[in-house]
């Protein structure tokens, strides 16, 4: 991924959260808070937009690079930040789709990383991966996590204490307390 690509992204997302919010606010009328009313959340923690079920598709040259789904958008300009609530993602890769969802995302829009926390599963192929937090690298394609996972497949059952999944080499590597079932069909390279 170039650095031209990399930028496409989260100015992509900023100009598409800011342009839905603008339009918003225009066809309700709704300028700010009502005279008199508490705001909701402290001013410090406050996000700058809300969005309620959103989805957006990313395209370079006319083919899905991948797509988004949420219940929820929340950006925070300062933070520079964006909070998913029922996060779905879907990455178009060369060999297949990889479909992450959570029940919580927080994407940094200065560097495309992405955490995603709560009930947490990825689905690559025939292998599901389940655990409680995913970390997603951009610069560098890598999702890990340090909490427990467990890996399913049609021909393998794994159990780890860690993972780490490389995109690019489309390994993954498993550590601590790893235990796992191979079926005799399998084969390894």
């Amino acid at each position: 991924m170039t650095s031209v690509q990399k930028l496409k992204t989260p100015l992509f997302l900023i100009i598409f959260l800011l342009t839905g919010a603008a339009l918003y606010l225009l066809l309700t009328g709704r300028t700010g808070p009502a005279q008199g009313s508490r705001p909701a959340e402290n001013i410090e923690t406050a996000p700058d937009i809300v969005i309620d079920t959103i989805s957006q598709t990313s395209l370079e040259k006319g083919e899905k690079q991948w797509e988004l789904t949420a219940a929820e958008a929340r950006f925070q300009k300062e933070k520079e930040e964006t909070v998913f609530t029922d996060i779905s993602l879907t990455a178009h890769a060369e060999n297949g789709p990889v479909r992450v969802t959570g029940n919580r995302g927080i994407m940094d829009m200065t560097t495309n990383d992405m955490d995603l926390s709560g009930n947490v599963k990825m689905t690559y192929g025939n292998y599901k991966i389940f655990t409680q937090t995913l970390h997603y690298q951009a610069n560098n394609l890598i999702i890990h996590t340090k909490d427990p996972v467990r890996i399913n497949g049609d021909l393998l059952h794994f159990t780890g204490d860690t993972m780490k999944f490389d995109m690019t080499t489309e390994t993954v590597i498993l550590s601590g307390n790893i235990k796992g079932i191979l079926s005799e069909d399998t084969v390894l390279e």
